[in-house]
C-alpha cells in the first residue's frame, strides 16, 4: 500500500472508476469541484477531511477504511515521506492505541461481567 497523497489519490480514484462514478457527477455528488478531485486523485493534494468524507458517502466506502487511508496520507505529509520517521510514528501510534483500547471504559466493563 502506498501511504503517500499520491497513493491515497490512485486508491481513490479506482474506487471511483470500479463503481463507474463519472468524475463530475462524483465531484458534484461530493460538493467539490472537478478539477480538484482530479488533483486529490493524481495525488497533487489532499482534500480536507470534510471532503473525503463526502465522497466516501457519494461512493459508499466503508469510512473506517477511508478514515485509516487518509490519516495515513495525512501522516506521510508531515513526515515529508521519511520512512524512518513514518515507521517511529506508526511505532508510537500502535503502541498508544493499544493502551487506549485497554484502558476505554467499554473494555473495562465487558471484563467485569
Amino acid at each position: 500500500i502506498d501511504a503517500s497523497p499520491k497513493g491515497f489519490g490512485a486508491w481513490l480514484r479506482s474506487r471511483r472508476e470500479e463503481r463507474g462514478g463519472i468524475l463530475r457527477t462524483v465531484a458534484a455528488a461530493a460538493d467539490m469541484d472537478p478539477s480538484h478531485l482530479g488533483k486529490a486523485e493524481r495525488g497533487e493534494r489532499l482534500p480536507s477531511w470534510d471532503k473525503v468524507e463526502a465522497l466516501a458517502q457519494a461512493l459508499d466506502l466503508d469510512l473506517a477504511d477511508v478514515q485509516s487511508r487518509y490519516a495515513t496520507a495525512k501522516l506521510w505529509l508531515e513526515c515529508d515521506g521519511d520512512p524512518r520517521l513514518l515507521a517511529a510514528a506508526a511505532t508510537l501510534a500502535h503502541e498508544h492505541a493499544g493502551t487506549y483500547l485497554v484502558n476505554k471504559p467499554a473494555n473495562k466493563l465487558r471484563a467485569k461481567k
